[in-house]
């Protein structure tokens, strides 16, 4: 035989036997396969929902892994509002002096006691169903999606009221300091009163291990205090003033290092 065609015989085998190859495999041979969960496995009642965030929370303060969280404040200017112009013009120059953000993070295997909501704790929820309005759990490939409305609630305390086992809730006394050390000069306030309406809960929680991958906390408030005016205005005396403010902390957390991973 020719040794031309012998070549191009071979090389027609080697080719059909390399199409028959890519043939033969299945996805699984040439990328992975995302699980998906079967929304039967998820959560249903509201009471089943709290506690499954509350495990993958404490899961978080337990098991350490890489953590980035950061918190915001927002005040519109038409969330300000008292009976004086004036003193309803300058409150919002004073709001922009106040520290309305925050950030804190900590390596994966590190402490996170400072850093995961609720700071200050060795657990991460302490959520009871009596405190939720209504909580939904939905399937997006390998995670449920969370979302928890609470019920409404008056000066909710750090760690003992229903918001405050579950959100950050700020120290009324510090707050005080700051409001009064920034405001020395035109306002003294010497305490206030809060209600929390429209407070809701967004976490994406990994349904096979449980990990909670990324959570958000949303505070809605309305702030009421009486201003005693001060300095320049006091002539102003003591008027009523009332805030709404919009606080959202977003967290989230990486299980699985660059390292692992490559593995």
């Amino acid at each position: 035989m020719n040794q031309k065609i012998v070549y191009r015989v071979l090389s027609a085998l080697a080719a059909g036997a390399l199409i028959l190859s890519f043939a033969s495999c299945t996805p699984s041979d040439t990328q992975t396969q995302q699980t998906s969960l079967d929304p039967s496995t998820a959560p249903q009642s509201i009471s089943q929902i709290v506690a499954y965030f509350n495990a993958a929370a404490d899961k978080v303060k337990t098991d350490r892994p890489e953590a980035s969280v950061s918190a915001s404040v927002s005040i519109p200017d038409d969330g300000i509002q008292t009976s004086d112009e004036l003193l309803a013009r300058i409150f919002p120059l004073f709001r922009d002096q106040m520290s309305l953000g925050t950030s804190r993070s900590g390596e994966r295997g590190s402490d996170l006691t400072d850093v995961a909501p609720v700071t200050g704790q060795s657990w991460g929820s302490r959520l009871e169903r009596s405190a939720v309005e209504w909580a939904t759990c939905t399937v997006n490939g390998e995670e449920f999606k969370i979302v928890i409305r609470m019920r409404p609630e008056e000066n909710p305390a750090p760690l003992t009221s229903a918001h405050g086992k579950v959100f950050e809730i700020h120290d009324k006394q510090a707050v005080l300091d700051e409001i009064n050390t920034k405001g020395a000069d035109f306002i003294h306030v010497d305490d206030y009163a809060t209600a929390y309406e429209g407070c809701y809960i967004y976490a994406s929680i990994n349904g096979v291990t449980g990990e909670m991958m990324s959570v958000t906390y949303e505070k809605n408030l309305t702030a009421q205090a009486q201003a005693e005016c001060r300095g320049a205005l006091a002539t102003l005396g003591t008027q009523d003033v009332t805030m709404k403010l919009r606080e959202s902390m977003n967290c989230t957390y990486t299980w699985v290092s660059p390292e692992d991973a490559a593995e």
